[in-house]
């Protein structure tokens, strides 16, 4: 081909004028035969029907449609295949057989431009068609059509044509046979018949067009180069060779994105001829990763790049990885293996499923069959069934370095293939045998690296054939010629130990970056030994650089763009360790600049306008220009630059109505056309929501005044005001003060109008209204605060308000003034407001108003700190009552231990009780918690001394959630009654915490002596060595809604309390008294107490205060107290203590 071409060139040169016509064959299937079909001038057409499935050559296996030439002699015209075509036919080939085995025979007649006769030989020829027996590359039968020929008709040959003319039957003649034909090609002049002019050859041309070990193909009359890469090949940077002839030079040079056509320009002089250059890759036809199934594709194989010094990852799903082998190279082996449960299988075949080749064995079931990347290399000779390598590998490492083959290979004939696109090596292995090691016979493996078949030796054995490549990009294929299994078991791939550099992520191709903005960064790896460096083509992008990680083996392309506008291509070099290139990558990116704001002000006349700032993303604002269509700004409007934050602001108060056009450009950038509107507006009003409706008792002051914001008005006058309150106008604002008179009838409603001047146009004179509400001197105000404004009022803001005049509003995100609560009787907080809520949090703590609260959270630390909240038994509905002489429960005849419903259901959550520990509080109500079987207060009062210092609201907390606020019943919204009004009441007395006083204490008849000053209970049996271990105490408590432990009538052993008292704890679930109790025999009195007091084996106790006496076992006095004596520093002995009427003897 290469002399062919140095041959046409010559012939061009010589007749650079003349003209030459191309051939172009026309192939048609059996199908489009069949169905009539015309293509480029030429029709087929037959009355035959297409057989499927047929055998054509020796390969049994090889079976493909055919249209079936097949029918009886008779003397008329009979049934054929026609080739009609609008030019001369210049070749045809029928691709095809006739039924039986046997070398080749007469099987057919072909007649040029006519119809068959049964009498001439005219104008006919007989067609050699060969048996199925031959083969596969023979059946093809060849004909030269006479000069002219345009229509060609093709019969079975039926008869022997004898001497006299008329047709008769001969073996020579494959009289008989049934044609199989499974394609035709026709051969005519020029693309569609047409003569070609071709190229001038004095203009510049593109002669060669290599892409990743790829040629174009080069349409010289059309000018287009076209090609299709290995799939996956990315697009965006590819750098081609490229030759040309009679050209000085060609544009552009170096990568180029592919992803759109890209046209390259050659030039001689000045005469320039462009080419359009398309590239695409391959789309992958099956998945790397295996199916569900077992299954593994056994096509288009794509083995991807190493990761450099990262971490070794999967390849492409297939479950194995790269790994390096003793610092020296990457040898990474893909072996077929399989674990089924007998390992006697010699193969597993390879079929065709109709969207590629993949690897499947009818023989095992349930096999787990994959190609698995293995480190090292193979022992043993692989022998089909036990897996293996060629022995020559084996004296490169030693043995613990090998490993053993699993058995497996994969069947391969007919042109089946495994397809691999790699990059970065430099050394492919493949390990298969072939069918038959004599190349004529078809039947044997074939490798091609880019399209090249690659020279090899062939051997029926398993044999490893390395081929050494360049480490740049390549396509390898393996594929089975013939019809006969060949076998590949493994194949291996070398990684290059030169310097590269690797693009690991990071937009290298079409990143926009503004000036005085940070490019995004790109990140490049550095295989092997060596350095990475940054150079420019062209101008350099000042303030983008090249900075290593901390190991040298990754680089970041980073920084902020200074450099003018414009694009700029960078080159990542791998430089080996002696400073040598080996390998680049290059980039882009464009720097430009941009200036960002608003396209359309309004702005209304005399009123200061918000600062309007434009962001310039520019080196320097000089760059950066606003000019206005008029000339000059607007009077009263200015504008300055402020280059630290690259800004450019516009400002003022404009004092002349119109609209000013103006345009903002940055050099190198965009540009905005904007317009400044100012505007003549109506007299506008604003105030602050919370004044657009006001409640105020008569005889109390406005606080605060209301204030209306009333701008472009040159006055302002109102009517309808309660009698003592008035209104002044000043500098836009409208204040109404004053302290409404004393009404008729409450609540008073009065709707006041506001009446403004325009300062610019009587016509624009407007008005506004407001309302006062004057309430009874005496009338109650509740605030009630929530979170979020609910559609309907919920239940608490629904009831609270038939009784009482309501004011509903969002609790705020922070404190106020205190004097603005000063007109309400109560404050409510539902349960939706945040726990940590500064308002609420503030009410409680700093404000002295009544609050009754439903949020029990904001007990806990960091906010109330009075206890710890708990969202309550799921689905409770209930409170047990502990205080039923409480306020709250007036009306309700209750005693303690009640059960109380307090709702109709539960809504999700319900009662949310806490574990209050503030102390002086009171526990009216308990409720079930959810964290564990205890209960907690459900209903606190807090006095409002507590609250702090001086304070006299009280507070109640009755935690029910939002969530079941449509359930309240009648009872709940008694409870609210009952709270409100105890709250707001001050001549009702604040309700008593319950004493936690025993006052009785019996045993056996016999009361104990109570000291409720010391808390101890003391008592001495009657019995002398009565038993004391098992006592039943009888008490009574002082207190209501209290409870003791041990309880009361509860067995207690008393039988060490003369050593160690036993407690009895009092507990009204706040607050907490503890007693001591001590109760022993007359023995032990003798022995260890009197006059109450006793020795538990530490202190000597003194409850009533005697001088006592204390003496060692010698007689010496050793202490004298009348309170209690630690024996802690005392050695251990016999003591005597001594009273002014007895004597105790005690042992420590």
């Amino acid at each position: 081909m290469k002399h062919k071409g140095k041959i046409f060139v010559l012939l061009c040169t010589l007749c650079a004028c003349s003209l030459f016509t191309f051939a172009k064959d026309v192939t048609f299937t059996p199908a489009e035969i069949v169905a009539g079909t015309t293509k480029d001038g030429i029709t087929v057409s037959t009355d035959f029907a297409i057989k499927a499935g047929q055998q054509i050559c020796y390969d049994k296996n090889a079976k493909e449609d055919i249209v079936e030439i097949k029918n009886t002699p008779t003397t008329a015209d009979l049934n054929y295949v026609e080739i009609k075509a609008s030019v001369d036919m210049k070749a045809i080939s029928f691709r095809g057989s006739y039924n039986s085995s046997g070398s080749a025979q007469n099987a057919a007649i072909i007649y040029w431009n006519g119809p068959m006769s049964t009498t001439s030989y005219d104008n006919k020829e007989l067609a050699p068609f060969v048996g199925y027996d031959s083969d596969c590359s023979s059946n093809h039968t060849n004909i030269a059509p006479p000069a002219g020929t345009r229509t060609v008709r093709l019969y079975r040959q039926l008869k022997k044509v004898a001497d006299n003319g008329v047709l008769g039957s001969g073996s020579n003649y494959g009289s008989g046979k049934t044609i199989r034909l499974a394609g035709i090609t026709v051969t005519i002049d020029g693309e569609g018949g047409g003569e070609v002019t071709p190229p001038s050859t004095t203009e510049p041309a593109i002669t060669a067009f290599t892409v990743n070990g790829v040629k174009a193909t080069i349409n010289q009359a059309d000018k287009t180069i076209t090609a299709t890469l290995a799939e996956s090949t990315n697009l965006t940077s590819l750098t081609p060779t490229v030759s040309i002839s009679n050209a000085d030079s060609y544009t552009p040079q170096g990568a180029q994105n592919f992803t759109n056509p890209v046209t390259y320009t050659v030039t001689k002089g000045t005469q320039n001829v462009t080419y359009t250059v398309t590239l695409t890759a391959k789309t992958p036809t099956t998945p790397d990763t295996p199916p569900a199934g077992g299954d593994v594709p056994a096509t288009k194989l794509t083995i991807h790049e190493p990761e450099i010094y990262e971490t070794p990852k999967p390849l492409g799903g297939w479950g194995s990885e790269l790994t390096q082998y003793n610092g020296r190279e990457y040898e990474t082996y893909y072996m077929l293996r399989y674990k089924p449960a007998s390992s006697t299988i010699a193969g597993i075949g390879v079929t065709n499923n109709g969207n590629g080749y993949v690897i499947t064995d009818p023989n095992i079931s349930g096999a787990d069959v994959n190609f698995e990347a293995l480190d090292g290399w193979l022992k043993g000779v692989h022998s089909g069934s036990t897996g293996g390598d060629d022995g020559a590998l084996e004296a490169e490492v030693p043995a613990t370095e090998e490993f053993a083959a699993m058995p497996g290979f994969v069947k391969m004939k007919n042109n089946n293939y495994i397809e691999m696109h790699i990059q970065g090596y430099d050394q492919f292995r493949v390990m298969g045998d072939d069918n038959n090691a004599t190349e004529s016979k078809g039947k044997h493996l074939i490798v091609y690296i880019d399209g090249e078949k690659q020279p090899m030796t062939l051997s029926t054995e398993f044999t490893v054939r390395t081929f050494n490549i360049t480490t740049g990009e390549h396509l390898i294929r393996v594929e089975a010629v013939g019809g006969r299994n060949c076998a590949v078991a493994a194949f291996s791939l070398r990684l290059s130990n030169e310097a590269r550099v690797k693009h690991l992520d990071g937009n290298d191709s079409t990143q926009v970056v503004y000036q005085t903005q940070k490019i995004a960064p790109v990140r490049y790896a550095l295989s092997n030994q060596g350095s990475l460096a940054l150079t420019w083509e062209g101008a350099e992008a000042t303030g983008i650089t090249l900075s290593p990680n901390a190991t040298g083996d990754t680089v970041t392309l980073s920084g902020t763009a200074n450099a003018p506008s414009g694009k700029y291509t960078y080159k990542i070099t791998a430089l080996n360790p002696q400073g040598n290139p080996t390998h680049s990558l290059t980039g882009t990116f464009t720097i430009t600049t941009q200036v960002v704001g608003p396209d359309t002000i309004n702005v209304d006349i005399d009123d200061a306008m918000r600062t309007v700032a434009y962001y310039c993303y520019a080196n320097d604002l000089n760059d950066v220009t606003l000019t206005w269509k008029a000339g000059a700004a607007p009077a009263g409007i200015r504008t300055s630059t402020d280059n630290t934050a690259h800004l450019l602001l516009m400002e003022g108060t404009p004092t002349v109505a119109g609209k000013y056009e103006f345009t903002i450009t940055v050099k190198g950038g965009n540009t905005i056309h904007g317009v400044l509107i100012v505007n003549i507006p109506a007299p506008s009003y604003t105030i602050d929501s919370k004044q657009s409706v006001v409640r105020v008792k008569a005889g109390t002051a406005i606080y605060p005044e209301i204030v209306w914001i009333v701008k472009f008005a040159s006055n302002v006058t109102v009517s309808g005001l309660p009698q003592g309150v008035t209104g002044t106008f000043k500098d836009t604002l409208f204040t109404i003060s004053g302290t409404p008179a004393t009404q008729t009838s409450y609540p008073k409603e009065y709707t006041y109008t506001l009446t403004s001047t325009s300062a610019y146009d009587a016509k624009l004179n407007n008005t506004m209204t407001g309302k006062i509400i004057v309430l009874d001197p005496n009338a109650k105000l509740v605030l009630y605060l929530y979170k979020t404004k609910p559609t309907d009022p919920d239940a608490i803001e629904k009831h609270v308000g038939d009784y009482y005049s309501l004011t509903a509003r969002q609790a705020e995100n922070n404190t106020l003034d205190p004097k603005l609560y000063k007109e309400y009787s109560a404050v409510i907080i539902s349960e939706t407001v945040d726990a940590t809520n500064p308002e609420v949090i503030d009410i409680i703590q700093n404000i002295d108003i009544p609050v009754l609260s439903f949020k029990s959270f904001t007990y806990s630390k960091s906010r109330l700190n009075w206890g710890l909240p708990d969202n309550g038994a799921e689905g409770n509905t209930d409170i047990t009552i502990k205080q039923a002489s409480h306020p709250i429960f007036k009306g309700m005849n209750l005693k303690e231990n009640d059960v109380l419903s307090i709702l109709s259901a539960a809504g999700g959550r319900s009662i949310q009780p806490a574990d209050v520990y503030l102390q002086g509080s009171i526990c009216v109500a308990i409720a079930p918690k959810r964290s564990d079987d205890m209960m907690a207060t459900a209903i606190h009062d807090v006095p409002g001394k507590l609250r702090k210092a001086g304070f006299n609201s009280r507070y109640i907390l009755l935690p029910i959630s939002s969530q079941s606020y449509a359930y309240f019943n009648t009872t709940t919204h008694k409870l609210i009654d009952n709270a409100l009004a105890y709250l707001t009441n001050q001549a009702e007395q604040q309700f008593a915490a319950p004493s936690l006083e025993i006052r009785t204490f019996t045993v056996n008849g016999k009361a104990a002596t109570i000291n409720q000053n010391s808390n101890t209970i003391t008592l001495v049996l009657n019995e002398k060595d009565a038993d004391t271990s098992a006592l039943t105490p009888v008490l009574t408590l002082a207190g209501t809604g209290v409870e003791v432990t041990p309880a009361n009538g509860e067995t207690v052993d008393f039988s060490n309390s003369y050593r160690r008292p036993v407690e009895y704890i009092v507990s009204d679930m706040i607050q907490t008294r503890t007693y001591r109790v001590s109760i022993t025999t007359p023995t032990d009195l003798e022995n260890s107490q009197t006059e109450e007091i006793y020795f538990d084996g530490h202190t000597i106790y003194n409850p009533a205060a005697q001088m006592i006496y204390l003496y060692n076992v010698s007689g010496v006095r050793v202490a004298a107290s009348n309170t209690d004596i630690n024996m802690s520093s005392f050695p251990q002995g016999i003591y005597l203590i001594q009273t002014s009427n007895n004597t105790l003897k005690i042992i420590k």
